[in-house]
């Protein structure tokens, strides 16, 4: 049984804190669950507006010494599909409490009070994660294998073959919760495993799993070892992944945080040498067909040429490894017409929708940003020309499973080498079309973008903080070099692949498409967003169809 003071919030429990669940505890818990949500990072419903939020399930998690709940939380909202939001939750009491509470505030999810003998026990209800007796009892769960009930279905762990090779046995590894991650948690097991916690819940295999598990499987080298995982089944469903055990990979940082200090270092040589190197020589031809960059260029570019052309040789692995299997889940597939009038379709909605945030919020836009947009809007038929090509190309290769979410943040950097991360494509989307094969230049894509991202952030900062001089055509020259680097690097991976177009004018079709995609993709989300940052994509979309654009259309005889 339970209670609630009206007056100071906290929740009453005649008997043990499990039991709140029970009556007027579950009613007051999930009254408070929608402003509990909202102050978490991995909240992922923050721009809607939310309209109640209820515990659908729970399983009881009596794992060695600790308890913990776990909660699957349903979000409804005003308008749109509900949510289910994943919550592990346990309790302290006393000094426990306090120390919670001041050194893990944003764990801290409600006070309790529990009667004992007339004099009540005060504490938190608190994430479970954050416990690090709960956080090993987690890892030990998935070595061991093992399976909790819930109401309606079961949560199961299980290890891969790779389990030992990445916990060492008998070991007590410190735990604590990574604090760099927003739509999932992560707990660091010292500097041997990871174990992501999938906060948002979908019906299906989380991509970060099942393609995680294959490249395991095969051994594949630039990505982190699979050792396990949890998943909540039910009669007659397929699993749902709540959480992924992997290695975790020692590393220097990301990729983005190198290249934004490459491109730092880069601008800070550009003075010295602005009068005996030529812009136009720095940039190079286009994407596709560069031309080779004299050693001056190169010298002033430095080290970021090679690393970019690594990072190629590695992406092109990646899509190699990943379409060598004769999986259904896996085997690549013929992008037939039916598929590409889809995508053809999806991408003129974004363009239609993004067009008219464009109008919309255009006229709120800085001065010079307000004429591009403008004229941007006026090039709605070349952007839906570009995108029309995909309806063309005779020959456009094959779909494959692909990373989905591709960006230089989406890579460490171990100090000889990169591995590829994160799996689990773009979490807004549905895990279906996460799953779903796409072309590997969709990947390509993205990372090119990832540059230029990189290129003009730095820019931007420098400008804010009245550093430099015009520095932009310098920025750009920077990212076409460095994104041809990797663009020729990843071609000479994979240009005798199955799923590689024979005609290299499809090929650069298909870049071109996807290139505009991402960019008006990114300009939708500035808009929304960042507005301050609407000016990189508004000028990634002209260049791509002053360019990319362009050649696309003369490599299909237009």
């Amino acid at each position: 049984m339970s209670v609630v003071d009206s007056q100071s919030g906290r929740i009453t429990l005649s008997e043990s804190w499990e039991r709140i669940l029970e009556g007027e505890g579950k009613a007051r818990l999930e009254a408070a669950l929608p402003g509990m949500l909202t102050r978490q990072r991995w909240f992922g419903g923050k721009a809607r507006t939310l309209a109640t939020a209820a515990v659908v399930e729970a399983i009881p998690l009596h794992l060695e010494a600790t308890q913990a709940i776990l909660l699957f939380i349903e979000v409804t909202y005003r308008d749109g599909v509900p949510e289910t939001y994943v919550l592990p939750v346990t309790a302290a009491f006393g000094e426990d409490a306090e120390g919670i509470a001041r050194e893990w505030p944003q764990a801290v999810l409600a006070q309790v009070a529990v009667a004992e003998a007339g004099s009540p026990r005060y504490g938190v209800l608190y994430d479970a994660l954050w416990q690090e007796a709960f956080a090993h009892a987690l890892l030990a769960a998935v070595g061991r294998g093992g399976r909790s009930s819930g109401r309606a279905g079961s949560l199961v762990a299980a290890a891969t073959a790779a389990y030992r090779s990445i916990v060492p046995p008998e070991s007590r590894l410190p735990a604590c919760v990574m604090k760099t991650e927003q739509s999932n948690t992560s707990v660091r097991y010292g500097d041997r495993a990871m174990l992501k916690l999938y906060r948002r819940l979908q019906p299906g295999s989380n991509p970060d799993l099942e393609i995680g598990r294959f490249l395991t499987s095969v051994s594949f080298p630039y990505s982190p070892a699979v050792g396990g995982a949890i998943e909540y089944v039910r009669p007659g469903c397929e699993p749902m992944t709540v959480g992924l055990l992997q290695a975790f990979v020692p590393n220097q940082g990301d990729a983005w945080s190198m290249m934004l200090k490459a491109v730092e270092s880069y601008l800070s040589r550009v003075p010295a040498r602005a009068a005996d190197v030529d812009p136009s020589l720095v940039a190079g031809g286009t994407l596709w067909e560069p031309g080779e960059a004299p050693e001056e260029v190169r010298q002033l570019i430095g080290p970021a040429l090679a690393s970019a052309a690594c990072l190629g040789r590695r992406t092109g692995a990646l899509h190699r490894t990943l379409a060598r299997s004769e999986d259904p889940a896996f085997c690549p597939e013929p992008m037939i017409k039916d598929y590409r009038r889809a995508r053809f379709a999806s991408m003129a909605r974004l363009w239609s929708d993004t067009r008219l945030l464009l109008t919309e919020r255009g006229a709120s836009l800085p001065p010079p940003m307000q004429d591009e947009a403008s004229h941007l809007v006026d090039r709605g038929r070349e952007v839906e020309a570009v995108f029309r090509a995909l309806l063309e190309i005779e020959d456009a290769g094959l779909r494959i499973r692909c990373h989905g979410d591709y960006h230089l943040g989406q890579v460490l950097w171990t100090g000889s080498d990169y591995v590829i991360i994160d799996f689990e494509g773009e979490p807004a989307r549905p895990l279906r079309e996460r799953r779903t094969k796409q072309s590997p230049l969709l990947d390509v894509a993205g990372m090119l973008r990832s540059f230029d991202y990189a290129a003009s952030a730095v820019v931007q900062s420098r400008r804010t903080a009245g550093i430099g001089f015009d520095e932009e055509p310098w920025a750009d020259c920077w990212s076409r070099r460095v994104g041809a680097e990797f663009l020729t690097a990843y071609r000479r991976e994979v240009e005798t692949a199955a799923f590689w177009p024979r005609a290299p004018q499809a090929a650069e079709v298909l870049l071109a498409v996807h290139l505009l995609e991402k960019a008006v993709y990114e300009l939708s989300y500035e808009l929304n967003n960042r507005p301050e940052w609407v000016a990189i994509p508004l000028k990634g979309i002209t260049d791509i169809l002053n360019m990319n654009g362009t050649r696309a259309a003369a490599a299909l005889g237009r």
